[in-house]
């Protein structure tokens, strides 16, 4: 397998995230052309011997329906396997489906809390509903979820941790990531 980078950046301004320094010069996303996606796995392929391709992108998919149905085409044609990660708001259970027959086995999402209080006031501009709909599109075509969660996040209750594991008893993702909210400087 190889890591591969068809996007740059992030359009999305969550509190918690490291990356808003970064941003700063380069602001939104850059998603590279479906052509050039498919040529670069064609490449791989042929002089590496390359069967899977992991999507470094922050967010895997074009935000944008007809784009994103562009590159799982452009994938597919490719006949090999990937994984990456997205947001819970960019997989629909259309784009679920396509990204099965696309060849896609695995898909990290951005959960981080079950908590809408928190979700909120890091404006991660999802919602807890949003996240189970999510993980049963992707369990639905075969592909694992990935769930990255962080624990002390702002605004949290006392039973944060009972409500994560009914959360994770309910929606029975594959794989769990699980990180302590750490304060940084800047």
């Amino acid at each position: 397998s190889a890591n591969v980078i068809f996007s740059r950046g992030c359009p999305y301004n969550c509190h918690f995230c490291a990356l808003l320094s970064s941003r700063e010069g380069t602001p939104g996303i850059r998603f590279r052309r479906p052509d050039l996606i498919e040529l670069e796995i064609e490449y791989l392929k042929k002089y590496y011997n390359v069967q899977g391709v992991i999507l470094m992108d922050e967010i895997a998919l074009p935000l944008k329906r007809q784009a994103a149905i562009q590159e799982l085409e452009a994938i597919g044609r490719t006949n090999v396997f990937w994984r990456g990660q997205c947001r819970v708001d960019g997989i629909t259970s259309e784009l679920a489906a396509l990204a099965s027959q696309s060849g896609c086995v695995a898909l990290g999402l951005g959960v981080e809390s079950v908590w809408q209080a928190s979700l909120d006031l890091i404006n991660k501009r999802i919602s807890v509903q949003n996240a189970k709909e999510t993980i049963a599109f992707l369990k639905a075509n075969d592909i694992e979820a990935r769930l990255y969660l962080m624990m002390g996040l702002p605004g949290e209750p006392e039973n944060i941790v009972d409500l994560t594991w009914n959360f994770i008893q309910e929606t029975q993702p594959d794989l769990i990531y699980l990180s302590l909210f750490t304060v940084r400087p800047g």
